[in-house]
């Protein structure tokens, strides 16, 4: 009768070898496909392109709105451009420091998910694994754990920084609007 229970059943397997073994295997796996330097230098250089051209975009929506009249509610005033570059410049200190943090630790922002969003514990742990946290072989797995994860962390620092630079910026912008 118990086994007929979903809620049991799910909690079982949750906690069995195989489903501990599947979300190691996938969280080698997709690490692995994020470990070539291209992906970062992709991810990276099309971040940087995104923020240097989305002020661009909105100084020319002002001279084309100047030229053309008003088209709607939603004006882009000739200023708004410059605000978003200066917020840009004022956080990139906070963008780094986010960045390092989000490396350190693999936690995310409050605004947004990342790239690499899923559970909580890793896999490649052994909290996971329930192996007692104080042994040698519990420290060599998370040791383990965290070398493995090195691609997807750095990945979630870059995508941190850059949603950082991107809020300062819209916030700079709104506020001169």
């Amino acid at each position: 009768a118990a086994l007929t229970d979903r809620s049991v059943l799910a909690e079982f397997v949750d906690k069995s070898i195989a489903a501990k073994t599947i979300d190691s295997v996938f969280e080698y796996w997709v690490n692995s496909l994020l470990s070539g330097p291209k992906t970062h230098i992709v991810n990276t250089v099309s971040n940087s392109y995104t923020a240097a051209l989305v002020p661009a975009e909105y100084s020319a929506a002002a001279r084309i709105g100047k030229i053309f009249g008003p088209m709607g509610k939603d004006v882009v005033e000739p200023g708004e451009a410059l605000a978003q570059y200066y917020g840009q410049l004022m956080a990139f200190k906070e963008a780094t420091k986010n960045f390092g943090h989000a490396f350190a630790t693999g936690e995310k922002s409050a605004w947004g998910v990342s790239k690499v969003d899923w559970q909580r514990i890793p896999a490649i742990s052994s909290t996971n694994w329930n192996i007692r946290a104080d042994s040698n072989f519990a420290k060599a797995v998370d040791a383990l754990g965290a070398v493995v994860t090195v691609p997807g962390r750095a990945l979630g620092a870059e995508d941190e920084f850059f949603k950082t630079i991107a809020y300062r910026a819209s916030l700079h912008q709104q506020a001169y609007r």
